[in-house]
């Protein structure tokens, strides 16, 4: 992409969120905060999907500003705190995904743990239920609509809990989470973020006592420039959920193992555009040069590029919905062809405990620090040549293979390691990892997101029911256009 196009993205961000900056400064002024919290979550919103910058101080400003005038008489009564429980709050709400599952493990044993999350994630999420139920935690849904009476919900339901700890873990534009949490400062309870997405703009940097960071890479972006102090960051190499009992489901296209190779990949689809296209550059190289590999793709999003692909190899190359055997899956796979420009970090590691190389082309340091000892681990190149030699020898050299692959089983922390570094973090004291401040070079990652915005097609995703009330004069026509299709949706159901 030329510079003038980037600049031009990059303006119309820039004038959409100042008009939208000056109509929160205005509704903060008259005291109208349900209409601050949820413009500032949009602007959030944007900020992540734009990426040129990890936090907002005016936006931190503003949610502190409104916490203060909103919780100004709270608590009425002295505030009760109890070591032995957790609260965790979850703005995700989604079961085997992300990293709740794993934390919830490790809490449940030790602490009773109330598990806060959306309405909307009731029914859907059967192994966490299973977990807080084992150990005799409670769930408590809520509805989240951005506003002041969620936020006055989820300070309440801490403090009704008598948390002795709070865990935040959660969107990047979670205003009504980030305040509740900034005004639980001082008040005996510990907070600590958990930072999933370490790479991108987030909210909520006032909402904490303790970072959790999984690598060294988001705890340079942390401290350098989100301004979050050393002291502030704990280093917890995190684990993916394998449920290894699954059984194969079976291949969803014909396969015959003793005379093909699989190469499988995965994850949003988003992952894998731009950079001029050179991950589908790479799948047609071998496809081209291994005419016994059939190409898998497990995920969702922007099929566009992989449809072409599809087409000028028809019968080789497949596209379905992410797998509940994707630990199976990876183990059928002669390797895991990662995701390109921006890498899977929770994929690097499913891959990893399933013995099948990760394969990754490196655009930038977001590659980094997902497995122990990576580098030592050769999975990761710089140059294409490098990484086709790499796949030729994987493709061919089974005894090559066996051996990377004992190797990578132990890459991972596990489950037990990570529950005592938890706990250590919960006692105040360091794990046994320490942050080590490398400087890391965001150029190019920063470059892709830019490549990739599009304000056009943004609009209609921002619209919701929680704020189309003031989008529609930020973004009439994607307005007009949302409701005319809940319309459509409320009269065909009807």
């Amino acid at each position: 992409m030329d510079k003038t196009k980037e600049r031009g993205r990059f303006d119309e961000f820039i004038n959409v969120t100042n008009k939208l900056k000056k109509i929160v400064a205005k509704a903060i002024e008259k005291k109208k905060y349900d209409k601050a919290l949820v413009l500032i979550s949009t602007i959030a919103r944007l900020s992540y999907e734009m990426n040129q910058s990890y936090t907002d101080q005016i936006l931190e400003e503003w949610l502190l500003r409104i916490g203060q005038a909103i919780f100004q008489n709270f608590p009425e009564e002295k505030i009760v705190t109890d070591d032995n429980v957790v609260v965790f709050y979850d703005g995700f709400g989604e079961d085997r995904r992300g990293l709740a599952l794993i934390y919830l493990k490790a809490l449940g044993g030790k602490y009773k743990v109330v598990y806060v999350t959306n309405e909307s994630a009731r029914n859907k999420i059967p192994s966490i239920e299973k977990i807080i139920a084992e150990h005799h935690g409670e769930i408590v849904f809520f509805k989240n609509n951005f506003n002041v009476s969620s936020s006055k919900e989820i300070y309440h339901t801490i403090l009704h809990a008598r948390a002795g700890h709070a865990f935040f873990y959660t969107t990047p534009w979670d205003t009504a989470a980030v305040i509740a949490f900034n005004c639980l400062k001082d008040t005996g309870i510990k907070r600590y973020l958990i930072n999933l997405t370490d790479h991108t703009f987030w909210l909520g940097v006032h909402a904490f006592d303790y970072c959790i960071e999984f690598r060294d890479y988001g705890a340079y972006i942390s401290n350098q420039y989100r301004q979050i102090p050393l002291a502030k960051l704990r280093l917890l190499p995190y684990y993916p959920i394998i449920d290894d009992a699954v059984e194969f489901e079976g291949y969803p296209f014909p396969f015959d193992e003793t005379s093909q190779k699989l190469v499988f990949s995965g994850g949003a689809l988003y992952k894998t555009l731009g950079a001029g296209n050179l991950y589908y550059q790479i799948v047609r190289h071998i496809l081209e040069s291994h005419l016994e590999v059939v190409f898998w793709y497990a995920g969702e999003g922007d099929d566009s590029q992989l449809k072409h692909v599809m087409q000028e190899f028809p019968g080789r190359v497949y596209h379905t919905k992410e797998r509940k055997d994707l630990y199976q899956v990876l183990r059928r796979a002669s390797f895991y062809l990662n995701t390109y420009p921006i890498v899977g970090g929770l994929m690097f590691q499913y891959a990893a405990v399933a013995g099948t190389v990760p394969l990754t082309l490196k655009y930038d340091d977001e590659a980094d620090g997902y497995l122990l000892g990576q580098e030592q681990l050769k999975v990761v190149y710089c140059s294409l040549e490098e990484l086709y030699k790499e796949i030729d020898r994987l493709l061919f050299d089974q005894d090559y293979v066996r051996g990377k692959a004992e190797r990578l089983k132990a890459s991972v922390i596990s489950s037990h390691k990570f529950s005592i570094e938890l706990d250590k973090i919960m006692n105040g004291l360091p794990t046994g990892d320490s942050i080590e401040l490398n400087p890391v070079d965001t150029t190019a990652l920063k470059k892709t997101y830019l490549d990739r915005f599009s304000l056009s097609k943004l609009r209609y995703s921002m619209v919701s029911l929680v704020n189309l009330k003031y989008l529609i004069w930020i973004f009439p026509l994607a307005s007009i256009k949302k409701m005319l299709k809940w319309i459509a949706k409320n009269m065909f159901a009807e």
